[in-house]
């Protein structure tokens, strides 16, 4: 199946499959608390972020997508991009939602290393298609891109079950975090290219 590209327009449907996806992501609930915080938050990100300054693809039955940023360019989703954000995030989360987000983004993003590299923001694969090999047709041709290219990959599972499955496309874990008390921990993971 070949992948499509995504657009600017798509951060709607991205943001939805993301959604879909983190359904029972363990961080993520306890940042955002339900479907719907997490469905604005991921499509702004799309919008503001990862389908302006990256790129990402989705199955073409919708069932999964990425969102990445390509070497040098970095998660800046500007003044406008902010203020809806946050906006969205009091709207479905709550202020104690924005307080979560801001509090583990403290911790986590001085955690994402400064050499140059491919980072995988979000992949996702519907409840329901999960384990038939979707997350693999999303993910190999931006590894191929970057082993090419002999750059590095970056990521941060937010599920221990997906670690391992990280670490069968050569991601390492770089360290476990607990970026606050009480949220349930990230694994930073690192894939050196292999061009």
């Amino acid at each position: 199946m070949t992948l499509i590209d995504l657009t600017p327009d798509d951060a709607p449907l991205i943001g939805e499959i993301i959604a879909d996806a983190f359904a029972d992501d363990p961080v993520n609930l306890w940042i955002l608390k339900n479907k719907r915080a997490m469905r604005a938050h991921y499509t702004d990100l799309a919008r503001y972020v990862y389908l302006r300054d990256g790129f990402g693809h989705r199955m073409p039955d919708n069932s999964g997508g990425t969102m990445w940023l390509p070497p040098g360019v970095h998660e800046k989703a500007g003044m406008m991009g902010m203020l809806t954000m946050m906006t969205h995030m009091i709207r479905f989360a709550g202020v104690e939602g924005l307080r979560r987000g801001m509090r583990f983004g403290n911790v986590v993003q001085p955690k994402h290393p400064r050499e140059p590299h491919y980072y995988l923001h979000a992949i996702g694969v519907c409840p329901g298609r999960q384990g038939r090999g979707i997350g693999k047709q999303l993910m190999t041709p931006v590894l191929a891109r970057a082993d090419a290219e002999g750059m590095p990959c970056y990521l941060e599972s937010s599920k221990e079950v997906n670690v391992a499955i990280y670490q069968t496309f050569g991601f390492e874990v770089v360290e476990e975090v607990e970026a606050v008390p009480g949220c349930p921990p990230i694994w930073t993971m690192w894939r050196e290219g292999r061009g």
